[in-house]
């Protein structure tokens, strides 16, 4: 080949392949563009899609694309609830986005796989969910918060958190507005309705509801507004409303099935022939179940087509490669199988003796550790059990038992007293006293009851505490800093002790400070967690500072954990700044 036209044509290949490689690339983010609403409507299809997409990615080396497609594909297969390989896929595509620094993605993919947990395991579920919110808090973005805020408010309201529910809920639907995100927003208003109606509040939930009804009015599709009305049908179920609910629902199926959303169409079938069991209509019943089952058959029918022809395919490959074998195999001397029998049964007895032997004797073994292991792990649980017991026998006298007394002894006075001036403000008074002790008791069993808990969890129960102080005096202002990067695991009794410690430091600077602000600051080191109160009032003395409960309370909760409790003069106020080791 001459020089020239070697030169050409390696200049024409040259300009080939980045246009065929960006091609592949638009492709594929093409596939990765595929929404939800499809995904859960066409499972089986869309784990085939997903798993194409992601062996095309790693064929070009398109390492955000395979991520994208990892998580969609982890999604498809939670929803049709192959586990295993869900969490495979989205480990995978949570270490590349890792890699790839891409955190917009990464928050996104621990909130999906979180949701995804939600009917499972309800612990990872929550820890998930808080991993993708710090990082979407922690680099500003807002439009990923949206739906990480919305989905953790369901996890709340599964676990019957109502007021976190509520938060949260409102927290994305905050952010929407600000964001101006039309499709987001009935969302947030339905799951704020849904809410309401699960504590009974109708009218309010009706008026999310209406709201969210005008802003899909106005949507292209029919997706928004048949889910709307599912939404309508479940509330009028729960107004004991069978006749309305029934007909939103049907509105449900006539949109839902042009849409192929089999899984409203499912739920609203079923919905439906138990509403009609309830009224005693059997036979109505009966038809909405018959349809129920027909719809969910048709879909199971496609899926195992699909899967049937790649069986097939499958089959017939392994079918000639087996002919092939067999025919070799009938070439072999005969001699030699009868040989190879007998010594192979030979090799069995043999083989049988020792494995029976060995057997008895690993079983024996066996037998004798299992033993040993009971017995340490019962010793071990009793004294866990032994622990927790003292824990909640000193929080309930330290705290509950002296409000208790506190009060019996203020009744006593009041009854035996002369002067029965001013006895409403007095009793008054005491019943301010006994809902503080009963939330002091709420506190206790709240934390006594996070067997797994984490640093982010106490932050946003402290968070509420500074709220509902907050509601009762306008000064101090009292702010809450969580300056920490990780989510560090805590126990029940270490949560307890750093709550009430924060508890302690708070309302000893509100009683004695005269301050304007409190600041609560919580940190960390590679080893410790750290905590500081500071106050911007009248400031302490070291010569006359005396102990009182509370600063005696503190250090001694601070010994408990292990840690180390300091007070100093600050410019101006106090700082009181306790440090508790990590491990």
């Amino acid at each position: 080949m001459p020089y020239f036209i070697f030169i050409n044509v390696l200049g024409l290949l040259m300009f080939i392949s980045p246009v065929f490689s960006q091609s592949t690339i638009a492709q594929i983010d093409s596939i990765n563009q595929i929404q939800y609403q499809y995904i859960i409507s066409h499972l089986q299809e869309s784990v085939t899609t997903f798993e194409k997409n992601v062996e095309n990615s790693r064929n070009i080396n398109y390492e955000y694309g395979e991520a994208v497609a990892l998580d969609k594909l982890a999604l498809a297969l939670g929803i049709s609830g192959a586990h295993d390989k869900a969490n495979s896929a989205f480990l995978k595509a949570a270490t590349i986005f890792e890699e790839l620094e891409d955190y917009n993605k990464l928050s996104s993919a621990y909130g999906g796989y979180g949701y995804g947990l939600k009917r499972r395991n309800m612990t990872s579920a929550n820890k998930y969910m808080r991993m993708g919110i710090s990082i979407a808090e922690q680099y500003n973005l807002n439009q990923n918060l949206t739906t990480l805020y919305d989905n953790y408010g369901v996890l709340k309201l599964l676990e019957e958190q109502l007021d976190s529910a509520f938060y949260f809920y409102s927290k994305a639907l905050g952010l929407k507005r600000q964001l101006a995100d039309s499709v987001g927003i009935p969302y947030s208003l339905n799951k704020l309705a849904e809410l309401f109606a699960a504590q009974g509040q109708y009218n309010k939930a009706f008026e999310y509801l209406a709201e969210s009804d005008s802003i899909r009015s106005k949507e292209q599709g029919d997706f928004g507004r048949a889910e709307n009305l599912a939404y309508h049908a479940d509330i009028y179920q729960d107004m004991q409303d069978f006749d309305t609910a029934i007909s939103y629902y049907k509105q449900a199926i006539t949109k839902g099935i042009p849409l192929n959303y089999a899984y409203l169409v499912q739920y609203s079938y079923q919905q439906i022939a138990e509403l009609y069991e309830l009224t005693g209509n059997f036979r109505d019943a009966l038809a909405n179940q018959k349809q129920y089952m027909e719809y969910k058959e048709n879909e199971l029918n496609t899926q195992m087509n699909e899967k049937i022809a790649e069986l097939e395919i499958t089959y017939e490959t392994e079918k000639k490669d087996r002919q092939l074998s067999e025919k070799n195999l009938a070439l072999r001397n005969r001699s030699l199988q009868l040989t190879s029998a007998f010594l192979f049964i030979l090799l069995i007895s043999i083989s049988f003796y020792i494995i029976y032997r060995n057997n008895k004797i690993k079983m024996t073994h066996k037998q004798h550790r299992m033993q040993l292991q009971n017995q340490k792990e019962q010793a071990e649980l009793q004294q866990k059990l032994t622990e927790e017991k003292l824990q909640l026998s000193s929080e309930l006298h330290d705290n509950i038992g002296s409000n208790l007394t506190f009060m019996i002894n203020s009744l006593d006075n009041l009854t035996n007293s002369k002067n029965t001036a001013n006895i409403n403000q007095k009793l008054n008074s005491i019943g301010s006293f006994c809902r503080e002790s009963i939330d002091d008791l709420r506190n206790s069993i709240w934390a006594l009851k996070q067997d797994d808990g984490d640093t982010k969890l106490l932050i946003l129960k402290v968070q509420e505490l500074r709220q509902k102080l907050q509601k009762v005096i306008t000064k101090p202002e009292i702010i809450v800093s969580d300056q920490t990067k990780n989510i560090i695991p805590i126990n029940s009794t270490t949560m307890l002790n750093l709550f009430r410690i924060v508890q302690e430091g708070i309302q000893n600077a509100i009683k004695h400070a005269n301050a304007n602000r409190i600041t609560l600051t919580w940190s960390e080191t590679q080893d410790t967690i750290n905590i500081t109160i500071e106050d911007d009032g009248i400031g302490i003395d070291h010569k006359t500072l005396k102990y009182g409960n509370g600063l005696t309370n503190i250090k001694t909760r601070s010994k408990k954990l292990s840690g180390s409790f300091s007070i100093k003069a600050s410019n101006p106020g106090t700082s009181i700044a306790i440090q508790i080791p990590k491990k």
